[in-house]
């Protein structure tokens, strides 16, 4: 007989024992009430877990639409703001002496020499009437540079349309500028009819 077919010879008569039918009764109702306790408490717990997860998705999808709406409100606020400036830059009454009068006085800030300028008015489009400049300027390149940077610090609404440098021919460290400048401004008449409405 082989070792296998022993083995099975003593299970099936170690199986008729009484105490053997009594533990294996025993085990499987013990196995039985494991399983569905388990099943009992695992279904509850996993329907918890899942309308927990759903509580948090919805409460992240709300945070998220929240600081989308405080964002684009904070975004709104700045734009708004920024439009209140460039409607006050675009009505600065600032008239083609007094702003020739603050470009010398920037480049004499910065100790740049404004070698000669130019003024013609541009072409209306809408509302908005540009005056365009030509200036010529000579200095160190940082006074240079300070100079454009305080462009954007003026009252009015003036972009530099186009800048050409090059060095100076007689001078060694300094550099020549040749700036175009573009100042918006709204005629005197539109501006009165744009405070008029409501």
């Amino acid at each position: 007989m082989t070792e296998r077919a022993s083995w099975g010879e003593e299970l099936r008569y170690a199986r008729r024992h009484p105490g053997v039918k009594l533990a294996l009764g025993v085990a499987v109702i013990s196995l039985a009430v494991t399983l569905s306790v388990g099943v009992a408490g695992w279904r509850p717990a996993q329907q918890r877990h899942a309308d927990v997860r759903a509580r948090a998705d919805t409460l992240r999808a709300e945070l998220a639409a929240t600081l989308r709406a405080r964002e684009l409100a904070r975004a709104y606020a700045a734009a708004q703001r920024d439009l209140e400036r460039v409607h006050e830059r675009l009505a600065a009454g600032t008239g083609q002496a007094q702003l020739v009068n603050r470009l010398y006085r920037l480049a004499r800030e910065r100790g740049v020499a404004l070698l000669s300028e130019s003024n013609q008015e541009g072409r209306a489009r809408g509302d908005y009437v540009p005056l365009v400049q030509e200036l010529a300027l000579a200095g160190d390149y940082r006074g240079v540079r300070g100079f454009l940077q305080d462009i954007g610090a003026l009252p009015t609404w003036t972009v530099i349309r186009e800048l050409r440098l090059s060095r100076h021919r007689t001078a060694p460290g300094q550099v020549k500028a040749v700036v175009t400048l573009a100042t918006y401004r709204v005629p005197a008449a539109a501006t009165r009819t744009a405070e008029a409405r409501p």
